[in-house]
């Protein structure tokens, strides 16, 4: 279990943890599930064009429908490929943060350990987690996978103020029970300021960096989900354009 958890909001941590995701389960061929354990502002489904900002396309999904479907898990009469978002490459599924514009339902440690222990774990043998921005303290969804994972990547961004909420999710980090280990990611879009190269650098991995799932589960889900097939052609043609605006000359490879 890898855990993505961000100094600040915006330095990166979703992305991050949706690309080591894609990935692994591409590069490797193994089972790998993503959860969103972003209380706050979660936005893998955004990402993963499993909704738009006004609907919810994947609601069976969301943290909250499966755990009041545990009762039928268990017998069997639930399954989770059925209800999981499932990526156009094999063994790549996620685990949606909760359901929006509702009044957030307090998540107990006890209920994530029980679907995590009996019925995540045994299903997938990679599972990277997205903690979202940590702020002052870390989220019972964030705590409670930090405190079972193998790694942990705190992602920040450079300059006085994101460092200092770095240095601070750390202390909370290193004070969890258990042992595992920790990296620090830096990115440089916060501290790019004025430097040129700075900013082409960062132009050219927007060229790179383009969502490949995103044609692929198109195609997937015309006939098993005609809206989502809309939405994800539509970031695709977004996608396209984005790349037209930010190409960079001076033979930087795409």
């Amino acid at each position: 279990m890898v855990v993505v958890l961000g100094a600040r909001g915006g330095v990166g941590a979703s992305s991050l943890a949706l690309d080591l995701a894609w990935r692994g389960a591409r590069a490797y061929r193994n089972p790998v599930l993503l959860i969103d354990a972003d209380e706050e502002h979660p936005a893998l489904d955004l990402l993963l064009g499993a909704a738009t900002v006004e609907e919810d396309l994947w609601p069976s999904a969301r943290l909250d429908h499966i755990l009041l479907r545990l009762a039928d898990l268990a017998s069997g009469a639930a399954t989770l490929e059925r209800m999981l978002w499932s990526g156009p490459s094999d063994g790549f599924h996620a685990l949606l943060g909760l359901t929006p514009h509702r009044e957030p339902t307090p998540v107990g440690v006890e209920h994530l350990d029980y679907l995590y222990r009996y019925h995540l774990r045994p299903g997938f043998r990679t599972v990277l987690v997205d903690g979202g921005a940590a702020g002052q303290e870390l989220s019972t969804s964030a705590r409670f996978y930090a405190s079972i994972a193998d790694w942990l990547v705190v992602v920040t961004h450079e300059g006085d103020t994101c460092l200092r909420s770095c240095l601070g999710l750390l202390e909370q980090v290193l004070a969890l029970p258990g042992r595992r280990q920790v990296a620090v990611v830096v990115t440089g879009t916060g501290g790019s300021g004025g430097d040129p190269a700075l900013r082409r650098f960062e132009r050219a991995a927007a060229v790179r960096l383009r969502r490949p799932w995103v044609p692929t589960t198109a195609q997937l889900a015309t006939h098993r989900h005609r809206p989502l097939a809309e939405v994800d052609r539509k970031v695709l043609a977004a996608v396209d354009q984005l790349l037209c605006a930010v190409s960079v000359p001076g033979g930087i490879p795409e």
